[in-house]
């Protein structure tokens, strides 16, 4: 999953250089890939954040050695990242809600990374390290997205 997300990441940003550049069809890139990787943070953040590979995702063993409160900390901040990925693609597209969407996502993505950046320097764990990685340029994005002006194309 973790391919697939740096695919969709990729696809993104070069529907946006497309858009910038000003070349037809940007806008199909931006909204497929923004839309298909909210989806799975929204619906596979538990696994994603987990390292829970695909194919061992309806597997009991899979989840024998995660604690209920990282899976429930995993659901929460892929519904965040899903909340802050569409108020990005929104904001983007220049269509109506971004506000609203970016200014949802954005405190509950800074409380979930203000909250690993200290669990990361307590306990060094990878499952914190995977959500910074995640959280960290997400919130920037979101932050420049919530001041920046409407984007063209």
């Amino acid at each position: 999953m973790k391919r697939t997300e740096l695919t969709l990441i990729a696809i993104a940003i070069l529907g946006f250089i497309i858009g910038l550049i000003g070349i037809t069809g940007g806008s199909i890139f931006k909204t497929l890939s923004l839309g298909l990787l909210a989806l799975i943070y929204f619906y596979l953040g538990f696994a994603l954040f987990n390292n829970i590979r695909f194919r061992d995702l309806f597997k009991k063993n899979a989840y024998s050695q995660i604690s209920k409160l990282r899976i429930f900390g995993a659901i929460a901040t892929g519904m965040a990242l899903s909340v802050l990925t569409i108020g990005i693609l929104f904001r983007i597209m220049d269509w109506e809600g971004a506000p609203v969407m970016l200014l949802v996502g954005l405190p509950i993505c800074g409380i979930i990374t203000i909250t690993a950046t200290v669990k990361y320097f307590v306990d060094k764990s990878p499952y914190y390290s995977g959500i910074l990685k995640r959280m960290v340029p997400f919130t920037i994005a979101g932050i420049i997205f919530t001041l920046s002006l409407p984007l063209p194309g």
